[in-house]
């Protein structure tokens, strides 16, 4: 048949065009004529002859001989194409990735049993040599929404040898193209993880050759996919790692600003009345910026010198339990502090956590928190240790197995000083409440 060639729709094609063949098949068909015709499905859809089609547009022609093909014709077609662009071996990284998730999808249309759901049934007992279709409430065993095709080629070879006969799209695909299983694992992360638009901002970029690093990309979400592929292109980052580092620092700073900003309009709640228990968590001024190259754990909020935190004012009672967050550092400095705000020690506590941390001498792997009283508050001593042991989670977040022991310890009220996590029984005072919530 002919058709219109304005009525063909090609769509989103695999591969982009290729002008110079377009110009060499033009003259060709100049000369013999159209040899082959295009493919096309019902409502005038492509299936192939791209070039063929390109070509007779170049030759000013109004229509083109077609043939119309079914639709598994169409995805057998579609699959060769794939397949023989993957074999020549000129795709990017993200193309190549993109045509093996594509042929995933066409081959899984083409072989119903080739899903991973339902080649799991071949471990069954009852599949293994069956002769005949598995009812719905067998097939509830792997997945409710499975559909087997139940025509008599099933019916009279048996789902069970089916099965056995029938390649999953992997198995399928290392055997046509001749690449590995991880490597076609990988891709398939690659195009199905990175999101459409994403894959289309970086098409044309140093990016979509790297598959180190459209593997990087994969591992984030959507949003931070952009987000760190604008600052590879406006920033000119060196990797997407280095992209996300960058993030990383702007979002500090940004929260760092906003904190100053809260203290400074004085919108932090200030505490009314006085409290029986208070533990504190002071800004200690290390003089380390955050920098996520080197420095994540440097203070993630503003510090304050030694003299501003000697003149903070606790809202502590007359008769008052004090704990206070020091590391090796300061623990010197914690003590004239304490006499400042008029308590006494009497006991050390040593947080020692699950994994080393940083240091300049000695790898880090203890923090610790100074018992102080004033008075004669009220403590419910049993046999509690110096030494807790407990995992370390985000920097400056402290373990609930400390609260927990502080809440067997001291009854009254009690107040979280410089809180970073609302806690049911406390009540908080800082500027960012809740960045544990």
């Amino acid at each position: 048949m002919r058709i219109h060639i304005a009525e063909v729709k090609v769509g989103t094609r695999k591969r982009k065009l290729d002008e110079e063949r377009v110009r060499e098949l033009a003259e060709s068909i100049r000369e013999l004529g159209l040899l082959q015709p295009i493919g096309i499905r019902d409502d005038g859809t492509l299936v192939f002859g791209r070039h063929r089609l390109e070509a007779c547009k170049l030759l000013g022609w109004d229509d083109i001989e077609a043939t119309v093909v079914s639709a598994e014709d169409a995805l057998r077609a579609e699959l060769a194409e794939i397949d023989e662009n993957l074999i020549r071996n000129e795709l990017s990284a993200l193309e190549r990735a993109e045509h093996l998730a594509r042929r995933k999808e066409v081959y899984e249309q083409l072989y119903p049993l080739a899903k991973p759901e339902l080649q799991r049934l071949k471990g069954l007992k009852q599949f293994r040599n069956s002769n005949t279709v598995p009812a719905p409430s067998d097939l509830s065993l792997c997945d409710s929404r499975l559909t087997i095709p139940r025509d008599a080629t099933v019916a009279s070879r048996g789902i069970g040898t089916l099965l056995q006969q029938t390649d999953t799209f992997v198995s399928a695909t290392v055997k046509t193209t001749g690449l590995s299983e991880r490597s076609i694992q990988e891709d398939i992360q690659i195009a199905t993880a990175i999101a459409p638009e994403v894959r289309d901002a970086i098409r044309e970029t140093p990016l979509a050759d790297s598959k180190r690093e459209l593997l990087e990309l994969a591992r984030l979400d959507a949003e931070e996919q952009m987000r760190v592929v604008r600052v590879l292109v406006e920033r000119a980052a060196e990797d997407v790692a280095d992209g996300v580092r960058w993030i990383r620092k702007q979002e500090r700073i940004a929260e760092l600003e906003r904190q100053r900003e809260a203290i400074e309009s004085g919108r932090v709640a200030v505490p009314v009345g006085l409290f029986d228990v208070i533990v504190v968590d002071p800004p200690w001024p290390y003089g380390t910026e955050y920098d996520p190259y080197t420095r994540r754990a440097a203070s993630p909020y503003p510090e304050m010198s030694l003299e501003e935190i000697r003149e903070i004012r606790l809202p502590a009672k007359e008769d008052c339990v004090l704990w206070l967050w020091t590391t090796h550092l300061f623990m010197r400095h914690a003590f004239a502090i304490l006499d400042a705000w008029g308590f006494r020690e009497v006991a050390i506590l040593t947080w020692v956590k699950d994994r080393l941390g940083l240091g300049s001498w000695l790898r880090s792997k203890s923090e610790f928190c100074i018992m102080a009283v004033r008075g004669k508050p009220v403590i419910n001593l049993t046999n509690q240790s110096t030494v807790l042991f407990a995992p370390a989670r985000e920097h400056s977040r402290k373990p609930d197995e400390f609260y927990e022991m502080v809440e067997t310890l001291c009854p009254g009220r009690k107040l979280d000083f410089f809180s970073r996590e609302p806690r049911p029984g406390w009540e908080q005072f800082g500027n960012d409440v809740e960045r544990f919530k």
